[in-house]
């Protein structure tokens, strides 16, 4: 783009030069030669470069107060948008602080209605509470009575289930305590019977009772469990002690076939 000194320049050289142009200082001109051919413009006087710096010497004072006037300008300018942007800035901070207290007034407004209704249901919950108090008492009372009833009930039920149930606990009760489960009642007759009690029998009957355990029975101390029939082990543990010994060890051999035995 043009600066006006550039168009002053085009218009100076194209300018064409006055008749009555008489330069002086040495500079001759033939004015019969222009009027015949025609008259001089500005470019036959300074070419392009020499113009410009010929304008801007002209107007070097012009050009400087144009250009403090533009600065001038552009502080006032400035300065203008500098006062808009803080006016702005001051109306956006006004309406934050507007907006947070409109948020901190419905924040209060917000914790008063919960303090309110907090207070209103504190009847209730303390309601709540005690009603939760009277039917665990309720409950505890309820299960108690029915702990109470089904032991009675079972005590006395005298159906199969309820009889089953009741040997069944006094069957684990027993192997428990390592006591007989149950007695093999043999009669003189050879009669057999088995029950889980020892039962009195009259008539003068005579009946053996032989108690049955659900565990091996135990075993006092300084006894043995052998077998009734010495078996073949035993018996040739027996035969060595009598052959290498005296008649006189035989207890010896008695207790090597114990050991033979407990081997086994």
């Amino acid at each position: 783009m043009k600066t006006p000194i550039d168009k002053m320049v085009d218009r100076f050289l194209s300018w064409k030069l006055p008749e009555d142009f008489y330069p002086d200082a040495g500079i001759s001109f033939d004015h019969e030669h222009g009027k015949k051919w025609g008259m001089p413009t500005g470019t036959n006087l300074l070419h392009a470069e020499q113009a410009k710096a010929m304008f801007e010497h002209c107007a070097k004072e012009a050009i400087e107060r144009e250009g403090e006037k533009v600065h001038r300008q552009q502080i006032e300018a400035d300065r203008g948008i500098a006062f808009r942007d803080r006016d702005m800035a001051h109306k956006q901070l006004a309406a934050k602080d507007a907006e947070n207290a409109a948020l901190r007034a419905e924040v209060a407004e917000w914790k008063a209605a919960c303090e309110q209704k907090e207070a209103l249901l504190a009847p209730t919950k303390l309601a709540l509470q005690v009603l939760q108090r009277e039917n665990l008492a309720l409950r505890q009372e309820l299960e108690e009575e029915c702990a109470k009833t089904i032991h009675s009930c079972h005590d006395n039920c005298t159906n199969s289930d309820c009889v089953n149930r009741r040997l069944r606990e006094e069957l684990e009760a027993m192997k428990a305590q390592g006591d007989p489960v149950a007695y093999l009642v043999l009669f003189e007759n050879s009669d057999k019977l088995l029950e889980f009690t020892k039962g009195n029998y009259i008539h003068g009957a005579k009946v053996e009772h032989i108690p049955l355990y659900a565990h091996p029975a135990p075993i006092p101390k300084g006894y043995a469990l052998v077998p009734i029939e010495p078996t073949e082990a035993m018996i040739g543990t027996g035969l060595r002690y009598l052959h290498h010994n005296s008649q006189t060890n035989l207890w010896a051999a008695y207790r090597g076939m114990v050991e033979t035995a407990q081997v086994e």
